[in-house]
């Protein structure tokens, strides 16, 4: 499956949710420039594949919702110079992650749901002049 849909070129948004691609399929899937958004929940995906999808230079939405991403992996993402969407709801990334994610100059919109964010990570995202869009719900 991870190179059937690279043989389109005029795909922008691809879905593939839910397919347990892992790190590997992401790393596949970051290699290839033509989609804008990419929508990649619960598939496995740890801090390696969040590396790969981070330097990827084309990619201006990602979901990683529900994958196993810390704040390495929150860290990288961070440096992307052109992810402007971001959700990272339901892994692990925790204030070291919000606080490296609070750094970021491209990102208006942020899902942090259910990371375990406390007061430092709150904090910094506080701090964050570009975000428009931020959700932080299910802290406990």
């Amino acid at each position: 499956m991870r190179k059937r849909w690279q043989a389109i070129p005029t795909l922008r948004e691809l879905d593939l949710s839910e397919n347990w691609i892992d790190s590997e399929g992401a790393k596949a899937l970051a290699r290839n420039t033509t989609p804008r958004e990419l929508e990649l929940c619960l598939n496995g995906i740890d801090d390696a594949g969040a590396l790969a999808l981070a330097r990827n230079t084309t990619l201006r939405k990602l979901n990683l919702e529900h994958n196993f991403i810390s704040a390495a992996g929150a860290t990288e993402l961070a440096r992307s110079a052109t992810l402007e969407s971001l959700d990272l709801s339901y892994n692990s990334i925790g204030d070291a992650g919000a606080q490296a994610l609070a750094r970021s100059t491209t990102l208006r919109e942020l899902d942090l749901g259910g990371n375990h964010i406390r007061e430092a990570g709150i904090a910094a995202l506080k701090s964050n002049v570009t975000l428009s869009s931020l959700e932080l719900s299910g802290q406990w």
